[in-house]
């Protein structure tokens, strides 16, 4: 069975949760006499759980499963049950293509380091990000 759309659904949310933002810093209790324009970058993922950490609630509706790759979502892209999805999950674990946060009570799954710079310090080489490339492709046409 081919799992082009399921892969293609995985990859789509995690580049969107993985996309640059601002890290997030709470407002100063007192005004600052000038204005500090430095910001540092991090992810949207990033930023929701900074912000969830330092307010203690939940960032404008969205929770900490909100920034994870989850079986309902994926359902809801791909129009099937939620257990076809955890199919689908693990099925691309299997592969090594995503992994699942065991810290939680639900699992939020992510891409591999294998298959996400998101963690390097260095831009990957051309070779490594075609070859990364083609292991999830084939992946996709498998089982």
């Amino acid at each position: 069975m081919q799992y082009y759309k399921a892969l293609l659904a995985i990859l789509l949310i995690a580049i969107q949760q993985r996309a640059p933002a601002q890290e997030y810093s709470p407002a100063p209790e007192s005004a600052t006499t000038g204005k500090d324009d430095s910001h540092n970058a991090c992810t949207v993922r990033d930023r929701v759980q900074q912000y969830i950490d330092e307010e203690g609630m939940d960032y404008h509706g969205r929770t900490f499963e909100d920034v994870y790759i989850t079986a309902p979502a994926l359902a809801d892209i791909l129009g099937c049950s939620n257990q076809t999805a955890r199919r689908r999950l693990d099925y691309f674990k299997k592969q090594g293509i995503v992994d699942w946060d065991a810290d939680s009570t639900y699992k939020h799954w992510y891409i591999t380091e294998e298959f996400t710079a998101a963690n390097d310090d260095k831009v990957r080489l051309q070779r490594e990000i075609i070859d990364a490339a083609q292991v999830a492709l084939k992946a996709a046409e498998e089982e």
